[in-house]
């Protein structure tokens, strides 16, 4: 196929291509196989990095399609390893279980797909320069969804709370009902709407890592067969457990952990939208065992967090957490020892799943001020 002058995302009709020069974004054209393009706008986020998915989504507009003519959308662009399941079938899903339940809750906190469509791609710019890139067999993935609110476009704590405590209460809804764990938490994950009177409302996006939980646990796995660079999470927002490989099951307190450090991380860095500290900057410049390293700094020492002046009511959320989750882990250290060196197994020390009670949906809900 004929490389096209201007950054085209074309169709074979035998095996999906797609053609993309990495700057600018804005302006390019998506042709999808039944006709329909998009063309992108400005962008909402970007995962910098030349290694893993390079999510990255934009406003967008649709043409070819009277249903979404005229429509404010959302198109994400990611390059996940094809042995993945798709992110739409777990939308799906979800869907299909908060229909049958005529469960509103899940369908209002989780995104409406319009279009979908894989792509063999050809990358002009640093990733298809990249031997590397593609070692994972990769492919180029484009959604479009409804359109939403970036975590920086809140400037209250009220409204920040209100959008963390939807997207812990569905991500409840969605593993006790849906069976599905998100796994991937952070902050271009959480987004949000507006609804009736101008009220927030959390939406959780992105389930490229998602799971199916099945009745056996051990299903729910980090997945050690790829590369670490490659591990399910994000890394300034991973659980403690994963930067430092403890763990080969990706539990619900993981995702939970992950909830807490992007209340950290945003809290104390942003201001009316912008950063104004440099706080925990670590988290995103470090290799994974000193980010874990400094996250676990904080569970003895929580005067190193200092929220910025609008967040400061959250301060009553971040110590009580910090101290769950410490205590969590006094559990899991307690594990870890007698796994290594012997000795009896009590049901708390046994419980790697919720490390003994201390952190679960309920005990963490509660903080929270929602139990």
């Amino acid at each position: 196929m004929k490389r096209p002058a201007s950054p085209v995302f074309d169709h074979d009709s035998k095996a999906p291509r797609a053609i993309i020069s990495s700057e600018p974004f804005t302006g390019t054209v998506i042709r999808f196989h039944n006709e329909v393009v998009a063309t992108l706008k400005e962008i909402v986020y970007r995962q910098y990095a030349l290694i893993g998915r390079g999510a990255c989504a934009f406003r967008g507009e649709v043409n070819g399609h009277s249903d979404l003519s005229g429509k404010d959308l959302m198109v994400k662009i990611s390059w996940p390893s094809q042995w993945r399941t798709t992110e739409v079938k777990f939308l799906e899903a979800a869907r299909s279980y908060a229909l049958s339940q005529n469960d509103e809750h899940i369908l209002g906190h989780i995104p409406q797909v319009f279009l979908h469509q894989d792509f063999y791609s050809t990358v002009d710019g640093p990733r298809g320069n990249c031997a590397f890139v593609n070692d994972d067999h990769q492919v180029l993935r484009v959604i479009v969804m409804d359109s939403y609110f970036p975590m920086t476009q809140l400037h209250t704590a009220p409204d920040f709370s209100q959008v963390i405590i939807d997207v812990v209460k569905r991500h409840r809804g969605l593993h006790d009902g849906a069976k599905i764990l998100h796994r991937d938490i952070s902050m271009n994950n959480i987004m949000f709407r507006r609804g009736e009177n101008n009220r927030v409302i959390g939406v959780l996006i992105d389930f490229d890592l998602a799971v199916f939980v099945k009745a056996d646990p051990d299903h729910v796995t980090v997945t050690l067969h790829l590369d670490r660079r490659f591990r399910t999470g994000t890394a300034p927002f991973m659980a403690i457990d994963l930067l430092e490989e403890n763990d080969k099951i990706h539990w619900v307190r993981h995702d939970l952990e992950s909830v807490l450090w992007v209340i950290i991380w945003y809290t104390a860095r942003y201001h009316e939208g912008i950063e104004t500290t440099m706080a925990f900057q670590i988290w995103r410049k470090s290799d994974m065992a000193r980010i874990a390293v400094q996250k676990a700094r904080l569970f003895t020492k929580a005067r190193m967090y200092e929220p910025t002046e609008h967040f400061l009511p959250l301060a009553v959320w971040v110590r009580p957490l910090l101290r769950m989750f410490a205590e969590g882990q006094q559990v899991r250290d307690e594990i870890s020892y007698k796994a290594k060196y012997g000795g009896g197994q009590t049901s708390e020390t046994g419980d790697l799943e919720t490390l003994g009670g201390h952190i679960t949906y309920q005990t963490f809900l509660h903080i929270l001020g929602e139990a």
